[in-house]
């Protein structure tokens, strides 16, 4: 496994149980995904940086690999989210999934110390 695999592994799955699996409330659920996504890729950095923004220039095989985690990821975004929001579309809280991940990104985009929590 490439240190780009480990770091994407990293911030995409997590050593706990399925946030599908939690007997929390699902805005509990939702502000601990967005939390542990923020300090995860505020502490990988450059590896953060590399995983999300450098992905074409890896391997179809590793390219794959990332896209299958992500989908894996979001699903269970999404799925937490349409506990909250049912009256929304899958799509619509994909869309939203995408937002709050972009925004993250960025944050690793930049070259700057950013504590976790002004983010």
């Amino acid at each position: 496994m490439t240190l780009v695999q480990r770091s994407a592994e990293r911030l995409l799955t997590t050593s706990e149980e399925s946030p599908i699996a939690l007997d929390e409330s699902p805005h509990v659920t939702v502000r601990r995904l967005v939390t542990n996504l923020v300090e995860d890729s505020l502490r990988a950095g450059p590896m953060a940086y590399v995983a999300w923004n450098e992905v074409r220039s890896l391997t179809p095989e590793t390219r794959a690999w990332i896209t299958r985690l992500w989908r894996l990821c979001a699903a269970e975004w999404v799925h937490v989210l349409s506990r909250i929001r049912a009256d929304r579309a899958d799509v619509e809280l994909m869309a939203m999934v995408n937002g709050v991940h972009g925004m993250v990104i960025e944050t690793t985009n930049l070259d700057v110390d950013l504590e976790p929590g002004r983010v």
